[in-house]
């Protein structure tokens, strides 16, 4: 296991054996839980451990991974090459020991593996003996609290997992043949140098067989909206419910191949959870702050800390606007961050036709992008400098503003200032921090359309084209666009609309691509760069050295 993780456990393990004289002192401390506010703080701990690192988080590390890496982005020509997303865009994996914060990500998903098992184990044990799980508790407790923390720690624990999975080893084949060990799978908290050690080494369907196991029993135990007695709240933001536990589920069964499964669980979210996209500008679930309301389209998000500058930052890498954004970085308030490095490719933007033929130099803004409220441009009449639509923003080559024509702000917003030698307009994305406080803005993991989308591919597969044009001209009619006719309907449409749609966000492409067992391309690579084809056997990096030199299974 990794450095941390296994000091950690070495100075438990140390505790646990000057336990008797630790307890003989006058005013011990009860360990670890003998309330329900206690045990609560058991269900907290894996959130805190998996999201506080705002430049460190494995969410966003693995969305910046899957967009860099994917064809459908863009590495600005001339900017720097010598930092870790260079590897991540020309797709170096497996020739290093790990990338960049790699190393974060390992150890902060073992963290709250650990946190999980710690608590997962003390309450199993107390219902193994048929004990009280805190002194105190009663059914209504048991029922209502004790149920659902159980459930948060089985979600947690498999959202870790998935992570290190998706890092560190190659993609599940649902052909057969998941047999490659590559991380440590361990259920149990353990205090013993030597098993620390010598971790057990899971197979590749081993992990993601645990990792259903684990999302079931959660799915089972969590209530539809989280019930707390304690904060008296029918939902408190941030929280895993059943929904959630579901849309993991489906991510996990369609990247397994398992697409009934899959759409069954689309289904349970689309049909079931109230969950809706009528009537809400695309825009508005990511443009919410701590303490604002729920968004009806939103699953499950990251919930800032209003009283810190923490809020995950990574994005900044992908995103237009700085974290330090404010009402959007729109107009007088223009946002620009100094170390943002990718675009849409060209070949995105031809495939989902809002450029006439970038590829081959025209850049010519299409009717269907300029009818799109997720997209945002200045040369498009629809839009001012103070327009809040758009998840993606056009800005156009430099100019001087003295010889642009316009005056300070528009030129802001309109052009190209960060890198002046790009000789042809760019389109940005532009869903991050864009709420009041950027700082503070609040980061979205699941969203509705993401599951229409999945679930108009699935249905399209099996020649339901009804069905699937159903569901994905909900997406297209929110953004503004017009129907597509069953008859008509292509697999491309659904495509293209899941890049306009999800493009940047929860390492989504690669994800769909994989899941469908198709090919990534290379966008707008030159050759040297491989291509990302099925069955993605080395399609993973290599475990940390950290890992590796500590764990004994490695040898």
């Amino acid at each position: 296991m990794k450095k941390i993780y296994i000091l950690t456990l070495m100075m438990l393990a140390t505790m646990a054996c000057n336990q008797k004289t630790f307890f003989d002192l006058e005013r011990p401390p009860q360990f670890p839980w003998n309330s329900m506010a206690e045990l609560e703080m058991a269900a907290i701990e894996p959130y805190r451990a998996i999201g506080n690192n705002a430049w460190g988080d494995p969410m966003g590390e693995f969305n910046l991974y899957m967009y860099t890496t994917s064809d459908i982005s863009q590495l600005i020509p001339g900017t720097s090459g010598n930092l870790y997303w260079y590897e991540y865009y020309n797709r170096l994996y497996r020739t290093t020991a790990s990338a960049g914060r790699l190393n974060d990500v390992w150890t902060i998903c073992y963290n709250t593996i650990t946190s999980c098992n710690i608590a997962i184990d003390f309450i199993t044990g107390k219902e193994d003996a048929k004990e009280l799980v805190v002194p105190g508790m009663t059914t209504a407790d048991y029922e209502n609290q004790v149920k659902r923390i159980k459930g948060e720690l089985y979600f947690m624990r498999a959202f870790a997992y998935y992570h290190l999975a998706r890092f560190f080893c190659p993609p599940y084949n649902p052909a057969g043949g998941n047999t490659g060990k590559f991380i440590t799978l361990r259920t149990k908290f353990t205090e013993d140098p030597a098993s620390i050690q010598n971790s057990y080494l899971g197979s590749v369907d081993e992990v993601y067989q645990q990792m259903l196991k684990d999302l079931l029993a959660a799915k089972d135990l969590l209530p539809n909206k989280y019930i707390s007695g304690i904060h008296n709240a029918t939902y408190q933001y941030g929280r895993a419910n059943k929904f959630v536990a579901s849309g993991m589920l489906a991510r996990l069964y369609f990247l397994m191949g398992d697409y009934t499964k899959a759409e069954t669980e689309c289904s349970f979210i689309i049909d079931q959870g109230g969950y809706s996209i009528e009537g809400i500008s695309p825009m508005t679930v990511f443009s919410r702050n701590a303490g604002a309301a729920n968004c009806p389209e939103l699953i499950w998000e990251m919930v800032s800390n209003r009283n810190s500058d923490f809020g995950e930052k990574i994005a900044t890498t992908i995103n237009k606007s700085h974290y330090t954004a404010v009402n959007g970085g729109r107009g007088t308030s223009w946002s620009r961050c100094g170390w943002d490095q990718f675009t849409l490719s060209y070949y995105a933007l031809k495939k989902i036709g809002w450029m006439t033929d970038p590829v081959n130099g025209n850049f010519t803004e299409t009717a269907e992008a300029k009818k799109d409220l997720r997209y945002h441009s200045l040369t498009n009449p629809n839009d001012d400098v103070n327009s809040q639509r758009g998840y993606w923003y056009r800005l156009e080559p430099f100019v001087e503003q003295a010889a642009s024509g316009v005056d300070p702000t528009t030129w802001l917003n309109k052009y190209e200032t960060q890198y002046r030698s790009v000789p042809a307009p760019q389109i940005w994305c532009d869903k991050y921090y864009r709420a009041p406080d950027g700082r503070y803005a609040n980061i979205p993991f699941m969203r509705l359309p993401e599951y229409l989308l999945t679930r108009s591919v699935l249905r399209f597969l099996k020649n339901d084209k009804v069905g699937a044009a159903a569901d994905l001209n909900r997406v297209r009619k929110r953004a503004g666009l017009d129907d597509i006719a069953s008859g008509v309907l292509t697999k491309d449409d659904i495509d293209n609309e899941r890049i306009k749609e999800m493009g940047a966000e929860a390492g989504d492409w690669v994800t769909y691509k994989i899941s469908l067992k198709e090919p990534i391309g290379l966008g707008d690579r030159k050759s040297g760069v491989p291509l990302i084809a099925p069955p993605y056997a080395d399609f993973y990096w290599n475990v940390p050295i950290i890992e590796t030199d500590l764990n004994g299974a490695y040898k």
